[in-house]
């Protein structure tokens, strides 16, 4: 009986520290994360997309919201990473980190409808897709 009660003591004990580290695992630096990107979206891109389902409308008519932008046709993470680097229009040069980049990449890929045909899967990655063909010159 007394070994129950420690095992059970120990346990209760280690539980919230066992906790805390598979949480900060999650959320390791140098690991992208769809949370921080997530809240790097709300801080820098709300003023102007809509970066979330909470938020019911961007502050500029006609820009697309972060959804939208995900599920474009052929917009893959480096055509999303390029615009992030590289401003364009109006887009102001937010002079973000690698690492708040792979973070709102992370969050992009949240964002992504589902392959119909396996609702589990994830759209095709960059190197999944198939390349262009192009008609040859005559």
């Amino acid at each position: 009986m007394r070994t129950i009660v420690t095992v059970l003591a120990v346990t209760a004990l280690a539980l919230p520290i066992l906790t805390a580290h598979a949480a900060a695992e999650a959320d390791k630096p140098g690991q992208p994360s769809s949370k921080r990107g997530q809240q790097l979206a709300e801080r820098l891109c709300a003023s102007c997309h809509v970066v979330d389902a909470k938020q019911k409308r961007s502050a500029i008519v006609g820009l697309p919201s972060f959804r939208a932008i995900a599920n474009l046709p052929g917009r893959t993470d480096s055509r999303i990473r390029n615009t992030l680097v590289q401003p364009h229009g109006q887009m102001p040069d937010a002079q973000l980190t690698i690492q708040e980049i792979e973070d709102l990449l992370a969050y992009f890929d949240t964002l992504r409808k589902k392959n119909q045909d396996n609702p589990e899967a994830p759209e095709k990655s960059d190197k999944e897709r198939p390349k262009p063909t192009y008609p040859t010159p005559s």
